[in-house]
């Protein structure tokens, strides 16, 4: 209709009533004013496999806070009852395929200023043996499969304990400022690099750092391998300040350096090995710079 219309106004005539009424009324059932979500007698939305992952290329992310994966769906308050459903699906998938008594549902968080619900999931063994194992059994039509095959490896990462060490940081790190909007076209502020596969085949081929015991839960682990390398006392930071390090570090704890800087509790384990600035001044270390 949009081509017809400019063919017709470089011959110099103008849209009709007809033309202008009928994208009116396409208009008026787009975005959050339709409403065409298939529904039982139940008056319940139908979740079906395929229907999600069209959903989730077009409205999830497969996203990362800092390093650590997460996956997030969102919608205008007005649609809540799609994402319930959704929530309600993929409780009911974990539910059915763990030979474990599992009460999960996503976290959920509203933006005052838009309306916008976010549901979320962040717990690394939930998306480990579950959501990856729905979202790889089915084919992506679209350049979120790239995402998602990048935020599978992070994830593995994480489970084999790769990010504890200075290759998995830097692969980590690559992934999740490669991922997503920032490596789209049309966002300048950074140029993306994403790993390559002989990069990510090189830290796999490492050993692993967690000791893969099946007995031990994700969080299990990382406790065990705090106590081995006998960091009951925590884990060294060293701090910069506007490109130099600061008198006091290396700090022997987060807590310790938390209560020097005087900052919050979890920005040094957020900021820690990104790179990143805080309050555009501190940069956070694990290792000497």
């Amino acid at each position: 209709m949009k081509h017809n219309i400019n063919v017709n106004r470089d011959k110099g005539l103008k849209i009709s009533e007809s033309e202008f009424g009928e994208i009116v009324n396409i208009k008026s059932k787009m975005s959050c004013k339709s409403y065409y979500i298939n529904k039982n007698n139940n008056d319940k939305i139908i979740i079906k496999p395929y229907w999600l992952l069209g959903f989730v290329e077009g409205e999830g992310t497969f996203g990362y806070k800092y390093t650590v994966p997460y996956f997030q769906i969102a919608q205008h308050i007005n649609n809540r009852d799609v994402l319930d459903s959704i929530d309600i699906f993929l409780s009911e998938l974990i539910k059915n395929n763990s030979s474990k008594l599992i009460d999960f549902h996503m976290t959920k968080i509203i933006n005052k200023k838009t309306n916008v619900l976010s549901y979320t999931i962040q717990d690394i063994e939930i998306l480990n043996n579950y959501i990856i194992p729905f979202f790889s059994n089915m084919i992506f039509k679209s350049r979120k499969k790239l995402d998602y095959e990048m935020w599978v490896y992070a994830i593995n990462i994480r489970i084999k304990g790769y990010h504890q060490i200075k290759e998995g940081k830097n692969i980590l790190m690559k992934i999740s400022k490669g991922s997503n909007k920032y490596r789209y076209s049309n966002y300048k502020l950074e140029k993306t690099v994403l790993p390559t596969k002989n990069e990510i085949n090189n830290l796999f081929s490492l050993p692993i750092i967690y000791s893969g015991n099946k007995g031990l839960t994700y969080k299990e682990q990382i406790i065990e391998y705090a106590l081995k390398n006998k960091r009951r006392k925590g884990y060294p930071v060293y701090v910069y300040k506007d490109g130099k390090e600061i008198e006091m570090s290396p700090f022997s704890s987060y807590s310790l350096a938390i209560r020097t800087l005087n900052i919050n509790s979890n920005i040094i384990s957020r900021y820690i090995d990104t790179g990143k600035l805080y309050k555009n001044k501190y940069i956070f270390s694990s290792t000497k710079l």
